[in-house]
């Protein structure tokens, strides 16, 4: 099956092929494990390569987004040295030591895993991270544990052994419980080796742990932190509270009795409610959950300084095309249109009357190439020139390269 690549990063249904999407969510997403396997050696090549590791290493060996897995602790760490040798190479001596290194953030490193990446949270509409782990023979990384995120392993290199102690929470929040070591209280439930080219999904709070036998490996491990109901509650309250009702800003009264507070909070609900039944209301919180993902977002390599020239060169006839993999959103707030899209180093902006809305819902949504003068809305050929020029001067829009 062809990754699609070029046009978009790796696809979710690439990743899991050949199990298909909606067989993915029916029968294992926040349910069980999935393990696909039987691909090519080199099924994650253009994501990453095994060689690409040490020299990741060598370019930031003080960085720290090096560290260790400890098969003791669910802590790691990233000593500057390591005390007790003279090896000045500190990841060298800790992994002959039989310790997990990890490369938190590979996305950073690699092109290739930054738009892998982006297609994964795009499709999710959701932030995610993508680590490196390299265990030497007969390591252990972390002991028993479960994550409060959802975990999606990409084996590039060697074997490693997986077994799983069952569920111990029903998709935990990080803020949930004290500890995620869990002393396993028996045999595991079930085991399973991954060799290259294998795919592994683990919902979130599911106890496992990995190691390996007589050969080092090495993953990538996705770790995914899709929206939940609870995260578009409180984007619904924050509205409320930021826009249609100034009493859930008031203080709670000192001296307020528990029945006052319940009582108050059921009314708080009971309105909270009500204005679910308005579709603006509830896109609004929906819009702001997304918002809050594009805050977490970089922008991926994609011609970026060229855009000051190539904008000077536009006409209403010219094609352009959103950037690779940019999740963007178009919303309206207090009558007035914006777009907001992360860049290179923070989340750009821009607004205009609300009569543009239309124009930037058609730029959030469309993943093709397309000409100026062709953009939805009822902005004239002109306006539209000035509105694409300003898209890419901001760095959303660009030429097809």
């Amino acid at each position: 099956m062809q990754s699609g690549f070029a046009k978009d990063g790796r696809s979710f249904a690439w990743l899991i092929h050949p199990i298909d999407i909606e067989t993915f969510f029916r029968d294992y997403f926040e349910q069980k494990p999935l393990h696909v396997t039987g691909r090519s050696l080199d099924y994650y090549a253009e994501i990453f390569r095994p060689e690409d590791m040490e020299d990741i290493l060598w370019r930031n060996v003080h960085s720290p987004s090096i560290a260790v897995a400890s098969k003791m602790s669910r802590a790691i760490s990233a000593p500057i040295s390591y005390v007790g040798t003279s090896e000045p190479w500190w990841p060298g001596e800790m992994y002959k030591d039989r310790h997990a290194l990890i490369i938190n953030g590979i996305q950073k490193h690699i092109a290739g895993a930054g738009r892998f990446l982006r297609g994964i949270e795009k499709f999710f509409k959701t932030s995610g991270h993508l680590n490196l782990y390299a265990n030497p023979a007969n390591c252990q990384g972390f002991p028993p544990h479960f994550d409060s995120h959802d975990t999606l392993i990409l084996h590039i290199e060697g074997i490693k052994r997986w077994m799983f102690y069952g569920q111990h929470a029903t998709n935990p929040v990080h803020t949930q419980l004290d500890s995620k070591l869990v002393p396993p209280s028996g045999d595991p439930e079930m085991e399973l080796e991954l060799a290259p080219g294998d795919f592994l999904y683990i919902p979130r709070g599911h106890v496992h742990a990995a190691s390996t036998s007589d050969s080092p490996s090495k993953h990538l491990t996705l770790g995914l932190f899709p929206s939940s109901w609870r995260d578009l509650m409180d984007m619904a309250l924050a509205t409320s509270a930021e826009y249609l009702d100034d009493s859930l800003r008031a203080s709670i009264p000192l001296d307020a009795s528990r029945e006052t507070i319940a009582t108050t909070l059921k009314e708080h609900f009971l309105a909270l409610a009500q204005r679910c039944n308005d579709d603006v209301f509830v896109e609004q919180a929906r819009t702001r959950l997304l918002l809050n993902t594009i805050d977490q977002m970089q922008a991926l390599p994609d011609h970026h300084l060229e855009r000051f020239d190539d904008a000077g060169t536009l006409n209403e006839d010219s094609i352009i095309r959103k950037r690779d993999s940019t999740l963007c959103a178009a919303f309206m707030h207090q009558g007035e249109a914006f777009i907001r899209f992360p860049t290179f180093t923070a989340t750009a902006m821009v607004k205009g009357p609300a009569f543009i809305f239309d124009t930037l819902k058609f730029v959030e949504e469309t993943e093709d190439p397309f000409r100026i003068s062709e953009m939805a809305g009822s902005m004239n050929s002109r306006s539209k020139l000035i509105l694409a020029r300003r898209l890419m001067t901001e760095g959303l829009l660009a030429l097809p390269r």
